[in-house]
């Protein structure tokens, strides 16, 4: 019983999050464009905080299915939702969508024309972004990963490490290595 622990609470945790995220936001970017982002949450609980975050920059961010629901979607309900993100963006002539699910941990991008960008493509452009950001940077990826990331990495002189595919291997690899830009 002894070697639980303490439990404390944090009262000011979503403040504290939005200024950690706030550090590695580019504000001019954000506030010289007129972005419109559709957010969807998938019913998951981080619908409270990415929308006040967006809108102190002057970003536009609409919110679908924010409200909390205890049944866990299935496959087929998240890709039902995700079509209908896609044509709102559509319809909105939005700059992006995101469909944010597994409360925060993943999510997939929507273009201006309502299509999605999500796995290889996902890892591809995000490996790009970071790179470009934080050239010689380095990016963990899962050994499954497709080769696209080393192309990519060669480009901006980073380097790439793969860990086995699971979630812990991968958080262990961006804590222990040096320079880790990007872990996914």
């Amino acid at each position: 019983m002894q070697e639980i622990g303490n439990v404390s609470t944090l009262n000011q945790a979503i403040d504290i999050y939005n200024a950690s995220f706030e550090r590695h936001l580019q504000i001019d970017a954000i506030r010289t464009t007129s972005s419109k982002v559709v957010i969807d949450y998938v019913y998951a609980v981080s619908g409270a905080v990415l929308p006040l975050l967006l809108a102190k920059f002057g970003c536009d961010a609409v919110v679908l299915n924010a409200s909390l629901n205890q049944i866990v979607l299935s496959a087929a309900d998240r890709e039902v939702l995700l079509d209908q993100l896609g044509r709102v963006v559509e319809a909105l002539r939005a700059t992006l969508g995101v469909q944010v699910s597994a409360n925060g941990e993943q999510f997939i991008l929507v273009d201006e024309s309502g299509s999605a960008i999500r796995g290889e493509a996902l890892t591809a452009l995000m490996t790009h972004m970071v790179l470009t950001d934080n050239p010689r940077g380095t990016v963990v990826v899962p050994v499954n990963t497709s080769s696209a990331v080393e192309q990519i990495a060669r480009r901006h002189g980073g380097t790439v490490v793969r860990t086995r595919a699971n979630p812990t291997a991968l958080m262990e690899a961006c804590h222990t290595i040096a320079n880790v830009v990007m872990g996914g």
